[in-house]
């Protein structure tokens, strides 16, 4: 992929989250839970900071791309997207994400769980003992319940934990996430 396109991934997805911010379906006044519409069920995941632990050397913290989960029913959902992974190379993912574990306080939702996926074109090839299966463990924070701010219980914050691919090396990441 070109300098001059990869440049531009973080204002294409900035304008995509703009978007989807200015829709009816994003302004409407719904609850978390309840909202079956087809659009509520989709969520937009952009991500915007990763850290290798124990170190970063040698690897990408730029992880740049965007991802759509489509929730099947409660806890779990189908997801695609795409996204510059830790060794600089685009990876185009499928998968499932499993969240079962969900509870609320003061206007915060948690959900627990993870995600299975293929790297569909081979991104990881080489560097994953796992090809082409890929897993996270996933926490979500999302916001539930405001009554006169309702886009704030369309927006919230991913994060996941990437296991070890190919040696001591785990991978958390940060994304913001936008309820249809």
């Amino acid at each position: 992929m070109s300098g001059r396109l990869r440049a531009k991934r973080p204002v294409a997805i900035a304008c995509l989250f703009a978007l989807a911010l200015s829709s009816p379906a994003a302004l409407a006044d719904d609850a978390a839970t309840t909202d079956q519409s087809f659009w509520s069920r989709i969520t937009l995941l952009a991500p915007v900071y990763t850290k290798h632990l124990p170190h970063d050397r040698g690897y990408n913290d730029h992880n740049w791309g965007g991802f759509a989960e489509f929730r099947v029913v409660d806890g779990i959902s189908l997801v695609g997207g795409e996204f510059k992974n830790s060794y600089s190379r685009d990876t185009i993912l499928a998968g499932v994400t499993f969240l079962p574990i969900n509870f609320e306080m003061d206007h915060l939702r948690v959900d627990l769980g993870g995600e299975i996926g293929a790297d569909l074109n081979g991104g990881y090839k080489g560097y994953n003992k796992w090809d082409p299966l890929f897993g996270t463990l996933s926490v979500r924070f999302s916001g539930t319940g405001f009554e006169n701010s309702p886009l704030l219980n369309h927006i919230g914050i991913a994060v996941s934990v990437i296991p070890p691919l190919d040696g001591p090396i785990t991978a958390i990441n940060l994304a913001l996430t936008l309820r249809l």
